[in-house]
């Protein structure tokens, strides 16, 4: 199912600034819930909008607006997912041709050392000069969007998928993988210490040191797909709208997102203390609570290896 382009807050906010009544607000309402709909289920374009021509011209025109700001999102999250899973799914190829080629390479292989592999033995290299030099932007899962508010495809995020300062005023909500219902909720000033984390321990490199993972987790995505096609009745790719590689590489993308964030939320949520002594220690200033970060993380690691 799809999730709604722009957050229900927006949503109402565009209904009252264009003045829209409440036939035109049905309609949209209507496009909104069909396009959630198994595609042989969908009302036709001509149906969802049989009724457009009772509305007054005001109403048509605000119907208009509303309906462009719609699409504009849908645009943006559709650019935003596709950039960040075709980046992935050509480092996944990258790194299984890899193996075939040099069966001592260690899932520690960054990418560099991959692609250096393949150029050794004349491969030809599926990842771009700018997939290596810039920074992946990852899409904010919908969970953490419910405290803020505001949907993926309207939080400006920085290089490594958190939230600006600005995006998150109030902080964000994360599913807690613990709690099947719970939350993990992160303050301004916690997240700002994830972002300073992230500096040191961006993004690429979270998906450079799982490489080998990602191909496994893909591969289990791909097998539950022809898994469940063997139960429908109808092909499973007409009944979800997309093909089987489609929907592993989605799913691959999404659980690797959500570990790399639920990574540093974590981190920072089982500090005990200040969130700011992350931010000096990471800044690497010498402060007090630099130093208490210090001690506290490396007892952590020494209990984590003793265990």
């Amino acid at each position: 199912m799809s999730e709604l382009p722009i957050s229900r807050q927006r949503l109402e906010e565009l209904y009252e600034e264009n003045g829209l009544g409440e036939e035109a607000r049905a309609i949209t309402e209507r496009v909104l819930a069909n396009a959630e709909l198994p595609t042989e289920l969908r009302l036709s374009q001509e149906e969802l909008m049989e009724d457009v021509e009772d509305l007054t011209d005001a109403d048509k025109r605000g119907l208009a607006v509303v309906s462009g700001e719609l699409k504009k999102a849908q645009i943006r999250r559709a650019n935003e997912i596709e950039a960040s899973g075709e980046w992935l799914d050509r480092a996944i190829q990258a790194y299984d041709r890899a193996v075939e080629l040099d069966r001592t390479i260690t899932t520690k292989a960054t990418i560099g050392e991959v692609v250096a592999i393949l150029k050794e033995h004349g491969e030809p290299v599926p990842l771009t000069d700018e997939d290596l030099t810039q920074l992946v932007e990852i899409e904010r899962r919908p969970e953490a969007e419910e405290l803020v508010a505001i949907p993926e495809s309207e939080v400006p995020t920085d290089e490594n998928g958190i939230p600006t300062p600005s995006a998150a005023r109030n902080g964000i909500g994360l599913p807690d993988p613990g709690d099947e219902d719970g939350k993990i909720f992160l303050d301004p000033l916690e997240l700002e210490a994830m972002r300073v984390m992230a500096q040191s321990y961006p993004y690429r490199e979270h998906v450079e040191e799982r490489l080998e993972d990602a191909a496994w987790i893909k591969q289990q995505y791909l097998d539950e797909f022809h898994e469940l096609d063997d139960d429908e009745d109808m092909p499973l790719e007409e009944l979800m709208g997309e093909s089987a590689a489609e929907f592993a590489r989605r799913m691959t993308e999404k659980t690797i997102q959500e570990a790399y964030i639920l990574t540093l939320a974590t981190t920072v949520k089982e500090y005990p203390h200040d969130p700011r002594d992350i931010i000096h220690h990471f800044k690497g200033k010498k402060s007090k609570g630099a130093q208490r970060y210090k001690e506290h993380s490396t007892q952590k690691f020494m209990q984590e290896m003793v265990r």
